[in-house]
C-alpha cells in the first residue's frame, strides 16, 4: 500500500549531496526494514499467545442460538476465532 509513495520518499532520502554512496538513504531503508521485521515478529508472537489463550479458556459461548448477523457482529470475539499468519 505504501509502495506507491516510494518515488516521493526516494527523492528525499537519496539526496544528491550524498552521492555516490548514499549512506543516509541506505541507512533509512535498513531502519525501515528493521521496523517492519520487528513489527511482524511482535504480531506473530501476539497471535500465537492469543490463540493459545483462547484454546486454554475453552470459550463456552453457544453460537448455535445466534443468527449469522449476530455472529458476524462478534468479530474477533467469537469463540471460534483464531488468528492466522
Amino acid at each position: 500500500m505504501l509502495g506507491g509513495i516510494a518515488g516521493l520518499i526516494g527523492s528525499h532520502i537519496y539526496r544528491e549531496k550524498d552521492y555516490p554512496q548514499y549512506r543516509f538513504g541506505h541507512i533509512f531503508v535498513c531502519v525501515c526494514n528493521a521496523v517492519i521485521f520487528v513489527t511482524a515478529l511482535a504480531l506473530n508472537l501476539y497471535f500465537r499467545y492469543e490463540n493459545r489463550r483462547r484454546d486454554r479458556e475453552n470459550m463456552d459461548m453457544d453460537c448455535s442460538t445466534l443468527s449469522e448477523d449476530a455472529i458476524d457482529q462478534l468479530g474477533d470475539t467469537r469463540p471460534d476465532h483464531r488468528y492466522t499468519w
